[in-house]
């Protein structure tokens, strides 16, 4: 059986808690608590990548690597990470335990108290990577918590303790959608939030993006060539990585029915919105003034509130969902798969097969990039 110490216990007995280390993160998280109301105060990034500052220091690693490493976690995994480190260094505390230095027996007792408080698969696996920023074995220098055979064995017996499955069995007609928003017609006299809201739910519909892709739209990577408009997405999303192709969006004119096109949508929109944009490059504005740039929350808000006046139950549906109502329909319609993987920026056909195929069937054919929201718009 593999040695359970990740770190051995010369390198820093359970008592040195009172360390310089631990004495650090106190005054940081002192000092950050202080200056928040209690309506605002949560997890805090910097007490908690100050853990993560404090390891990789401990490690030998200059101040200006530490500050590039730091920088690999995108936001929304800063925040994700955050929550389970803080929970750690309370665990820590009560036991007297140096949150750098812990064993990997320590650690995994923690994850244990998680599981007992009723945290689901995932809850515990991301708080098994956070703690992988922070825990390495001193024996090679290599291996992270999250990689010990003991945690690796430890995750698939609580999987199936509490397997983990994709949050739809089914999904929503995507036909249910475009008929309500073909009646937002004509679109030089509907109002503005009619207009947005139908143009965000066909781009959200014809392209299968994420919220936060379709947030990140920009008018100044946009170009229009004949019957598409081709959008470059230059910020950093979920999927980009190094080494692979700028992710381009493609939004295709659908002359069977003008009510749905979303080309024709989006032209209509940006002659609406060019009195009030200025400066502002995202092409997603808020219809009130002073209709500033969005983001994904208010994105998501948005193709939610569109379900609801659809008829959709956001009870069970919420605005991801939309990946998994477009994806599936277009694969009822003989889409081929490499198709849906490369629209949805999907790089293995198992995330589609396991978390957001709901058809029937999936047929495989030929086919041009346009077939996607030729199928979908088809559906009305």
């Amino acid at each position: 059986m593999a040695n359970p110490t990740l770190v051995s216990q010369n390198a820093a007995p359970v008592d040195s808690y009172a360390s310089n280390t631990t004495k650090d993160i106190r005054v940081v998280e002192t000092t950050t608590r202080s200056t928040q109301s209690p309506s605002t105060r949560g997890p805090n990034d910097n007490v908690c990548f100050t853990l993560i500052q404090q390891s990789l220091r401990s490690r030998g690693f200059s101040k200006e690597t530490i500050d590039i490493i730091l920088q690999s976690w995108r936001p929304s995994t800063k925040k994700q990470y955050a929550s389970s480190i803080e929970k750690w260094l309370r665990f820590c505390t009560k036991r007297a335990v140096d949150p750098v230095h812990a064993t990997v027996t320590v650690a995994m007792e923690f994850l244990t108290k998680l599981v007992h408080s009723g945290a689901k698969y995932s809850t515990v696996n991301t708080a098994r990577c956070a703690l992988s920023s922070l825990l390495w074995s001193t024996s090679d220098n290599k291996t992270q918590f999250g990689s010990h055979p003991l945690v690796i064995r430890f995750m698939r017996g609580l999987f199936n303790l509490k397997p983990q499955y994709p949050r739809y069995s089914h999904t929503w007609d995507v036909g249910i959608l475009l008929r309500y928003v073909s009646k937002m017609e004509p679109l030089q006299s509907i109002a503005l939030k009619q207009l947005t809201y139908k143009l965000i739910c066909l781009c959200a519909l014809t392209t299968a993006q994420r919220a936060q892709t379709l947030s990140l739209f920009d008018i100044s990577n946009m170009k229009v060539r004949n019957k598409q408009v081709c959008i470059k997405i230059t910020d950093l999303i979920k999927t980009f990585k190094p080494g692979k192709p700028q992710p381009q969006v493609i939004l295709s004119a659908y002359p069977h029915d003008k009510s749905v096109c979303v080309m024709r949508t989006l032209l209509e929109y940006l002659k609406r919105t060019r009195s009030f944009r200025g400066s502002k490059s995202k092409l997603f504005l808020s219809y009130t003034v002073p209709h500033k740039e969005i983001g994904t929350a208010t994105v998501s808000r948005w193709l939610k509130q569109s379900l609801t006046e659809a008829g959709v139950d956001v009870s069970e549906f919420k605005a991801h969902s939309f990946r998994t109502a477009s994806t599936s329909a277009a694969a009822n319609k003989g889409v081929p798969i490499n198709l849906i993987l490369q629209t949805a920026g999907w790089a293995s056909s198992t995330t589609f097969a396991k978390f957001y195929n709901r058809s029937d069937s999936i047929l495989c054919s030929e086919g041009a990039q346009s077939q996607f929201s030729q199928a979908i718009l088809s559906q009305k």
